[in-house]
């Protein structure tokens, strides 16, 4: 299975949509977790979804949680400094290729420190005004 958090409107063709709007797959409130399975998930995508997030921590634990060994997290954010990260008041939190790189990828002794799961990056791309990552579970 393929899911889509946040979905909103514009689903991709092939993932089941999980967000709080009545056109989603699976109506949930995303803020109290991902309404499935430990280890059922093949491919998160977040899409425009996690600077909406207020416990970003929590989130990717959720994501960690549901995907199975190998799965694949794609997440697309807006890249703080640019004003595309800031200009939208419903933004609660901002990324820099350094949140991915330092921390959810860091080191593993920050598993403990911070109690989040960790990732290992495939790929990464990153301009000026938006941040790609494809992330893999670390140890599933």
């Amino acid at each position: 299975m393929k899911v889509d958090l946040g979905c909103g409107v514009n689903k991709p063709v092939g993932y089941v949509g999980i967000d709080n709007v009545t056109e989603a797959d699976i109506r949930a409130d995303l803020r109290e977790g991902i309404p499935l399975a430990a280890n059922s998930v093949g491919a998160v995508r977040a899409k425009d979804f996690l600077e909406h997030m207020p416990d970003t921590i929590a989130i990717m634990n959720e994501c960690w949680r549901v995907l199975e060994p190998g799965g694949a997290l794609e997440i697309v954010v807006p890249r703080w400094p640019h004003v595309d990260a800031v200009k939208d008041p419903t933004h609660i939190r901002f990324f820099a290729v350094e949140t991915f790189t330092e921390y959810f990828a860091g080191p593993d002794r920050l598993e403990a420190e911070y109690r989040m799961r960790m990732w290992d990056i495939t790929q990464m791309i990153h301009e000026p005004h938006r941040i790609w990552v494809w992330l893999r579970p670390r140890g599933k």
